[in-house]
């Protein structure tokens, strides 16, 4: 049988295999060779079998061809190879994963090493001590060659500022007439809705919730990563309220009376609470808000200076507020025929803020604000400047048919029109034609002031010219051109601005019909109509480039 040795270079960094023949005896299969390597102490080393294979086979072949010569076969079959690393980044620099590939027969990674490499690798911050002794314990235990990986750091990500906000610590009543007392069953009792909020003077009812700095973050290289801070929210006292001191973050009442939450501010408002408004009590005309415990019934009347809120229903009567009108329930009103004006309703509601009802029919409606109502609006005049919104909160899925509004910025409803085919009628040149004669108003004015900005130079020039004691008049008329000049500076920008506005306010023109729209129904904007002839699916209205462009909506 052939000797067969396993030797290693003086550094221990190379294995020799040497094959030394015996006369008369058979060579050993490479798997003999294989296997002898695999039992050694060398067998950690980094085997090179394809060099084995190649040699083996080539000295198998010069054995053949010299039969009588006994050659000896010797190939180098493994080498020790040291540990060694790579490191990853992402994109940004967030995370930081180092490759382990282990030793075979070469040096282990220390400690020492890899901290050494991941100083050289810039790694500076967020690095895991736990993650690199696991990384060098693996290594050091690894029976294969099989590369071992490992996150090693991460970065730290900013968190942003929190924006600062008003923390009401009192109940809207407006929340109580919008969102009713829910039951056990999931509906809810309109005629429940709990108890009308009022506070004391002095009460705590708003206080203000700074913004947050936020907190810095890093990546792995060091690199600081800057957080915003968050933004800052106005904080006004309203009418009747007061700061409770210098710091200005705690709003109290000044008054005995109703709060209301308002942007940026809460106001307390005087209030005049009744059950109901009908012949026996008269009509109401208050300087606060009003709220009526019942209904509004047929003839009457209430006026309030700020709000109205009503939590049961209004029938063919009279609402007017500078503030909302907030109704809980129905607003019914009758078609009337008057011997001058032609049909008319039996009901009004003239808002100077917003209108919110459940479903309004006959009635003749004027808000400066938005007005909401959750079922449907019928055979009805609306006038707005704000957003009208027929359906429920997540959903515009209401209707609106039989109507003619004059509307302000958008119409959002499920069903427009009438499947009778009645006509529905949406223009909302009202708004900006009054824009339009606003602009044309500063417009003359403008000239006006520069003609007579003009007259009084010529006459300053004429003195001047003719050298005309005339001390007092010069006087006069560069007091005079003291003002003209700042007033044609003030009237331009006024124009200007307001035809921005007539561009913003056409981009804001919109309306959406959720489910579909009913031939009878029209919609002008500017010099253009739309009239649908026929039913149309569900779909979007706008004004652009001058003209009303139709889309269809797809739901997903």
């Amino acid at each position: 049988m052939s000797n067969i040795e396993l030797i290693a270079d003086e550094n221990n960094s190379e294995v020799t295999l040497v094959l030394s023949p015996v006369k008369d005896s058979s060579l050993p299969d490479i798997n003999v060779l294989k296997r002898l390597f695999e039992q050694s102490d060398y067998k950690n080393f980094l085997y090179n079998g394809s060099e084995l294979s190649s040699s083996f086979e080539l000295y198998k072949q010069a054995c053949v061809e010299n039969k009588d010569e006994l050659m000896i076969f010797s190939c180098v079959i493994a080498n020790a190879t040291d540990a060694s690393l790579e490191i990853s980044f992402t994109e940004n620099d967030m995370i930081a994963s180092v490759e382990l590939t282990p030793a075979q027969g070469g040096k282990d990674i220390t400690m020492a090493i890899l901290a050494k490499f991941l100083i050289d690798q810039e790694l500076k911050q967020g690095i895991y001590q736990a993650a690199m002794k696991s990384l060098i314990k693996k290594g050091t235990d690894a029976k294969s060659s099989e590369k071992i990986s490992l996150v090693i750091a991460r970065g730290r990500y900013i968190v942003n500022g929190d924006n600062g906000y008003i923390d009401y610590l009192v109940s809207d009543p407006i929340d109580r007439v919008l969102r009713p007392k829910k039951l056990d069953d999931g509906s809810v009792d309109m005629r429940e809705l709990g108890e009308i909020c009022f506070v004391k003077k002095g009460t705590p009812i708003a206080k203000l919730i700074e913004t947050t700095a936020g907190v810095n973050g890093f990546d792995v290289k060091g690199t600081v990563l800057e957080a915003q801070k968050g933004e800052t929210c106005a904080f006004e006292c309203g009418e009747n309220t007061i700061f409770l001191n210098k710091e200005e973050l705690v709003i109290i009442a000044d008054m005995d009376g109703m709060p209301k939450h308002q942007p940026n501010s809460i106001s307390v408002s005087d209030v005049f609470s009744i059950k109901n408004v009908d012949i026996s009590t008269g009509n109401i005309n208050f300087d606060g808000s009003v709220i009526i415990e019942g209904n509004v019934c047929v003839a009457m009347k209430v006026i309030a200076s700020n709000d109205v809120i009503v939590t049961g229903y209004v029938e063919s009567a009279a609402i007017k507020a500078n503030g909302d009108i907030y109704i809980a329930q129905s607003v019914i009103g009758h078609q009337v025929e008057d011997e001058f004006d032609g049909f008319g309703n039996t009901t009004t509601l003239i808002a100077g803020g917003n209108i919110n009802a459940k479903f309004i029919q006959y009635s003749n409606l004027r808000a400066k604000g938005d007005i909401s109502v959750e079922q449907y609006i019928a055979q009805s005049q609306i006038t707005l400047h704000g957003n009208l919104r027929i359906g429920r909160e997540d959903k515009a899925d209401g209707k609106l048919f039989s109507c003619y509004i004059q509307a302000g910025k958008s119409v959002q409803t499920g069903v427009l029109g009438s499947i009778s085919g009645a006509v529905t009628t949406i223009d909302f040149n009202h708004l900006l034609d009054a824009l339009d004669e606003y602009k044309d108003k500063l417009k003359n004015k403008s000239i006006s002031t520069l003609e007579k900005t003009q007259k009084i130079c010529e006459i300053i020039e004429e003195i001047e010219n003719k050298q005309i004691d005339r001390a007092e008049l010069l006087q006069k008329l560069n007091l005079a051109l003291g003002k003209t000049l700042p007033l044609i500076s003030k009237l331009n920008r006024q124009y200007y601005e307001n035809d921005e506005l007539i561009t913003s306010h056409r981009a804001e023109i919109e309306v959406i019909a959720t489910d579909c729209i009913y031939p009878g129904t029209e919609i002008a904007i500017v010099d253009g109509i739309s009239s649908f002839q026929r039913e149309y699916g569900p779909h979007r209205i706008t004004y652009n480039n001058n003209k009303i462009v139709q889309e269809p909506i797809v739901h997903d």
